[in-house]
């Protein structure tokens, strides 16, 4: 999310989050296991030829209007048994009001190699462009397009995932108003594990820590549990922001997939302002 800044060009002045420029990350997404292509340009449908998604996230109250909302597609092309590539189109925007917008497009791609019976190797990347735009009545408007990317690498051994990953890699920076804004380069560590309970149950366990350099780190610990492929249920904790529970609906047949979630992001136990309360919702279809 745009750290401040928003509120600062709505007051008609600029706030420097750091000692040398203001930083700009984006927001994020709490279901992010439900939405793999955000942590990770290493991320590969596991079946199917055909991925789409899309979700969206508002926050609640008096910020009800200030959210995000993305939009995915990707095709997985099979060249032999141990080896795959996927091709991405992926679109975000960000909206902080009537007059703040983030919107992001890249396309990535993915290779998949296989090493042996139960162990795989992900790698991939994004090319795109970040753009930020004010129009605020009160202030001159301006806008400003960086070139964008992110590299990841994946290891998979069983039910076992693991995925490293930079993004912002080209620290690109450009003036905005009188201030230099900058994507400065970030971090992702994820790592999600699952466990059979006999023939109809699953519990998944997923963890993610976003390094984020000049402000607070982010680390989420998420588990559910899986009936069937059919429905699971869950509760996710981001450190220092709440408490979140989700769900998510599965409808399966020969051909293809579809499936809906819903997040709530939640300040239980006091573990965050107001401000973090929100909704998400999503929608993901494969086409085996």
């Amino acid at each position: 999310m745009l750290k401040n800044i928003g509120i600062a060009l709505c007051m008609g002045c600029s706030i420097s989050l750091n000692a040398r420029d203001n930083v700009y990350y984006p927001t994020f997404f709490n279901s992010y296991f439900f939405n793999k292509y955000q942590i990770s340009p290493a991320y590969m449908p596991a079946e199917g030829k055909l991925e789409c998604s899309g979700n969206y996230k508002s926050l609640l109250g008096e910020l009800k209007k200030i959210s995000a909302y993305s939009f995915s597609i990707a095709r997985v092309f099979k060249s032999e048994a141990s080896q795959s590539h996927s091709l991405r189109l992926s679109f975000f925007n960000e909206q902080e009001g009537s007059y703040i917008s983030s919107p992001r497009a890249y396309i990535g791609y993915t290779y998949r190699q296989k090493l042996g019976q139960d162990f795989e190797i992900f790698s991939g990347i994004n090319l795109g462009t970040t753009g930020l735009y004010y129009a605020a009545p009160t202030i001159t408007q301006s806008s400003a397009l960086l070139p964008d990317g992110a590299v990841g690498l994946g290891l998979a051994w069983r039910t076992l995932r693991l995925d490293l990953s930079a993004h912002h890699i080209f620290n690109s920076a450009k003036y905005v108003f009188t201030s230099p804004l900058v994507l400065e380069r970030y971090f992702h560590g994820y790592l999600s594990y699952s466990i059979d309970f006999g023939p109809n149950w699953v519990s998944k366990s997923y963890g993610l820590y976003r390094l984020l350099p000049y402000v607070n780190d982010e680390a989420y610990v998420a588990t559910s549990l899986v009936y069937k492929d059919l429905f699971s249920v869950g509760t996710s904790i981001r450190y220092q922001s709440g408490l979140a529970f989700f769900t998510a609906f599965d409808l399966k047949n020969d051909s293809d997939q579809f499936q809906m979630f819903f997040n709530y992001n939640s300040a239980a136990f006091k573990l965050a302002p107001k401000w973090q309360n929100g909704v998400e919702l999503g929608i993901n279809y494969i086409m085996k």
